[in-house]
């Protein structure tokens, strides 16, 4: 299984660099950022925090545009206000 997986991310690496290895240094830079900034959890902050009346602590990301709970334990979003 490990074998795959490390045969996938190689290919998947090779691929990334053959699409930006002709591109100049600058371009190359402004492609990364964009794409860094279309992740999905791009420009989201975390908190762990203790509701009151609760015993265990949870995690809260503030987006700019949403407000998400997580599963500590997974990091899998449990509800989301817009």
């Amino acid at each position: 299984f490990l074998k795959k997986l490390k045969s996938k991310f190689t290919q998947r690496v090779l691929e990334s660099h053959a699409n930006v290895k002709d591109l100049p240094l600058l371009e190359a830079k402004l492609q990364y950022i964009k794409t860094w900034q279309n992740l999905p959890d791009y420009g989201q902050t975390l908190f762990v925090v203790r509701f009151m009346g609760h015993r265990k602590d949870e995690i809260i990301s503030i987006a700019n545009n949403r407000i998400m709970r997580l599963d500590p334990n997974t990091g899998d979003h449990i509800k989301t206000w817009r």
